[in-house]
């Protein structure tokens, strides 16, 4: 699937109402509903879409959201509907986690990610310059904490 297709696809979404989510999660965490389960991850797709732009710049930007798209499926099944934890703050660091994961894998590179990186028009946005390289030995950084502190 091309990007232009997955927007196309993006926009037929519709956000779920707090009442019937509360019902989709009952359904698929009690009653094991397949369908509630599918309904929820396809409504949250949006949340991985938002997590994916501050990667926009980078070429494997389809990957990357197929690496979100698995951090939101691992998300629906861990989740605890009951603890009132809202969903999208839940689901955001796995849907993250499992991008930043992904670029680091497939780049070869350790790096420290800056969330907030935003342009002058107000968009969040990924810039190369948050890559920071911190393969130093443990002892390097030891002695330097040392130092510092």
């Amino acid at each position: 699937m091309e990007l232009q297709e997955y927007l196309q696809e993006l926009k037929k979404i519709e956000i779920l109402d707090l009442p019937h989510e509360m019902e989709l999660w009952s359904e698929c965490k009690i009653k094991q509903n397949m369908d509630a389960r599918r309904i929820l991850i396809e409504s949250y797709q949006p949340l991985v879409f938002k997590a994916a732009m501050q990667f926009s710049r980078l070429s494997n930007i389809m990957d990357i959201i197929q690496e979100g798209t698995v951090g939101l499926i691992e998300a629906v099944e861990k989740y605890d509907h009951e603890r009132g934890v809202a969903f999208s703050l839940y689901a955001l660091h796995r849907i993250r986690g499992r991008m930043l994961n992904y670029i680091k894998k497939e780049n070869s590179f350790d790096f420290v990610y800056n969330e907030n990186t935003v342009s002058a028009d107000g968009m969040e946005t990924f810039n190369i310059e948050n890559i920071v390289d911190n393969a130093a030995s443990v002892m390097q950084q030891a002695e330097t904490n040392f130092l510092v502190d």
